[in-house]
């Protein structure tokens, strides 16, 4: 136990932990927004019109199975179901 206990000391740990890192010449400065941001919490409506859009589908197009393929399907589960008793 004690091996195991000193395996993951030596994997998890870090000797250089406490030198900093300092600056790194590839990073780019970034620019400060133009405008300000928007920082409010979202309105009613917003939230309301966000889940009617996550209701009505998620991709736009038409329905894969349309309603003669359904209906057909449900009636031979119809009939299947009256078929086994």
């Amino acid at each position: 136990m004690a091996d195991i206990e000193e395996l993951l000391r030596w994997v998890h740990s870090d000797p250089d932990m406490e030198i900093p890192l300092g600056d790194c010449p590839r990073l780019e400065p970034v620019a400060p927004p133009t405008s300000p941001l928007e920082c409010k919490e979202p309105s009613l409506l917003e939230v309301k019109e966000v889940v009617r859009k996550a209701r009505v589908g998620s991709a736009p197009g038409p329905k894969i199975y349309h309603t003669r393929t359904t209906r057909c399907a449900l009636s031979c589960c119809v009939d299947y179901g009256t078929y086994l008793r």
